[in-house]
């Protein structure tokens, strides 16, 4: 392929709406679908809809919170926090109004972003290094694409949205290491992008640009072209001022709340540190997502598994590396150094690990593995064209890379146009409840919403607070959810008109219905009666696994909420796929109201 005309241009720009593709096939395929988001998409959602009155001021709501002040216990935490910042709403909240404010239009938004970083990304390193290099960041972009899948990549959760802008950030981080000064305050962009939508990603964006921030002074000297220091000086300026701004809303949050959400991570971290899976679990969770033949190629997702590819992945990478320290292959070394220092912090990230049970912790490692597996192919070519100038390298290789590319292309578009909504049996559980509930409720009062569930973490509790909300009733929930569902939305039941629970399990509905003075709005129950008798065979062996370990306050809360003993990690294995096993059948759901809170 030539190096010049307008011919590689318009391949690269093929390339990028090729690997797109997919994403608008499973757009398209998500719009036959009603899509009611449940759990922490329906707590999402619900920023969406704080526009403008109430703008977000921090990230999604997590596994974060302050000291608990009680008994220790598995039913006692501290107040809540979020991850660190709102850029997912912020960026998403555009095209979202725009396409009207459903849940489909939320899943086009996000996929609309994920494609904007790839096509970011491959333009940066078409500026950086020309079109063979940005043909090549296509096609590992592509496949990554694949490997993440349809459904994580249209859905607004937040480990998940950060997934391709990282990639977009540790090739803008090379582009300024290697003395590209006007890509930093892109770097910061989206290295507080990533941040602000997951906290894991702090240590690895935080270290790159540290180096990028070094490398581009270093080449600035090193250049010694006139102006050179003065523009590093301005793009340095500029990257500031974008830090600051992207920052101010969590600046603020942290001013007018007490504790601020900056003091409960930081609380949370201090607490975590007791808790970590440590150097050997850690260690083989990383070598497993560095499979060159695994997940990030063949979207397994594996969080365990062998470490020998990922072994041979690094030893391979380190004899490239040596060849093209050797060789002075300036661009090259850069980009090893970025990779080193990301990967160094990958494996950080997993020795902090609490569990090595939650793939969603580390899928943005797979970016790291294909940046590896093109360093390496890269160094494969370099060494090829010298010792073997007849195998016409530089022809060969891209003809191979538009195969991979067109390969996973219409493997991705044939999933992609199969997807489903996220969640699907809770989205079809609250459409279910939400028409005869709102025909039951009026409007101009206001209601305490709260839930009973076992199984879903508040899921179809806080999808039928956002469809009361969109609606327009005044839906309150208790402060203990202040982080999920904003602190504009907390009440009480001493200043609601009727208190409205959802409820889910057999036995909780049994005996929502037997209190005095409750009604019941709505029920649905998806399961046929083999399933519900399953459901209670599987409970109690969970129970007794869980008592065999001596875990009685464990197996004590399976009835009340599953997640509790999931993300224990005392739970044993043959306890979680047990509970897990319960998941996937659920329970039947309610609505009561009431005047007081009910007591179950």
């Amino acid at each position: 392929m030539p190096s010049g005309g307008r011919r590689p241009g318009l391949a690269v720009v093929l390339a990028v709406a090729v690997g797109a593709l997919p994403l608008l096939v499973a757009v398209v395929a998500l719009s036959r679908t009603t899509w009611y988001p449940v759990g922490d998409l329906a707590q999402a959602a619900l920023r969406q809809e704080s526009f403008w009155g109430h703008p977000p001021l921090v990230g999604a709501a997590g596994r974060i919170a302050t000291t608990p002040t009680c008994d220790p216990g598995p039913l006692c935490f501290g107040q809540q926090g979020n991850h660190p910042g709102p850029a997912m709403f912020w960026a998403s909240w555009p095209l979202w109004w725009v396409l009207g404010g459903s849940g489909w239009a939320y899943q086009a938004s996000v996929a609309a972003l994920a494609v904007a970083a790839f096509a970011a990304t491959v333009y940066v390193a078409y500026r950086h290094r020309g079109p063979r290099l940005a043909f090549a960041v296509a096609v590992v972009g592509a496949v990554l694409l694949r490997a993440f899948g349809a459904s994580a990549l249209t859905q607004p959760w937040n480990p998940y949205t950060p997934l391709v802008p990282y990639l977009l950030f540790v090739v803008l981080c090379w582009a300024a290491v290697s003395g590209r000064a006007k890509a930093l305050p892109a770097a910061v962009a989206a290295g507080a992008y990533c941040v602000q939508c997951h906290v894991g990603y702090a240590p690895a964006v935080g270290a790159g640009l540290a180096v990028a921030v070094a490398g581009a002074v270093l080449e600035a000297r090193r250049a010694a072209v006139p102006g050179a220091v003065r523009r590093l000086v301005a793009w340095t300026g500029a990257a500031v001022l974008v830090g600051v701004v992207l920052w101010i809303p969590p600046i603020i949050d942290q001013l007018v709340h007490d504790p601020g959400n900056v003091s409960i991570l930081l609380d949370t971290f201090r607490d975590q540190t007791d808790e970590v899976i440590g150097f050997r679990r850690g260690a083989h969770i990383w070598l497993t997502q560095l499979d060159p033949l695994g997940n990030w190629l063949l979207g397994t997702r594996r969080i365990q598994g062998s470490a020998s590819g990922g072994a041979a992945l690094l030893v391979a990478w380190a004899a490239a590396a040596t060849v093209a320290w050797r060789a002075r292959h300036r661009d090259l070394n850069r980009l090893n150094l970025v990779l080193a220092v990301q990967s160094a912090c990958a494996l950080y990230w997993a020795l902090r690990l609490d569990s090595d049970r939650y793939l969603y912790l580390v899928e943005w490692f797979w970016v790291l593995t294909g940046l590896i597996v093109l360093s390496v192919g890269w160094t494969a070519a370099i060494v090829a064209r010298h010792r073997r100038p007849a195998w016409r390298v530089d022809r060969r290789g891209p003809a191979l890379a538009a195969v991979a590319l067109l390969a996973s292309t219409a493997a991705f578009t044939y999933s992609a146009a199969r997807v489903d909504p996220p969640d699907q049996r809770y989205s079809e559980t609250v459409g279910a409840l939400v028409g005869p509930t709102t025909a039951a409720l009026e409007p101009g009062r206001t209601y305490l919403v709260n839930w009973v569930d076992p199984d879903a973490l508040g899921g179809n509790g806080f999808g039928l607070f956002l469809q009361l909300d969109r609606a327009g009733y005044d839906v309150r929930a208790t402060s203990g959810f202040s982080a999920a569902v904003e602190p504009h939305r907390v009440g009480d039941a001493a200043h609601a008109d009727a208190v409205i629970t959802v409820v889910s399990g057999d036995d909780n509905i049994a005996a929502a219905r037997a209190l005095p003075g409750v009604e019941e709005l709505a029920r649905t129950d998806h399961r046929p009666p083999a399933q519900r008798a399953r459901y209670r065979e599987l409970q109690a062996r969970a129970q007794a696994q869980l008592r065999a370990i001596g875990r009685d306050d464990l197996a004590d809360s399976v009835p009340t909420s599953i997640w509790v003993a999931l993300i224990d990690p005392a739970t044993p294995d043959d306890a979680f796929d047990t509970l897990s096993a319960m998941l996937a059948i659920g329970q039947g759901t309610a609505v009561f109201r009431s005047a007081e809170p009910l007591v179950l």
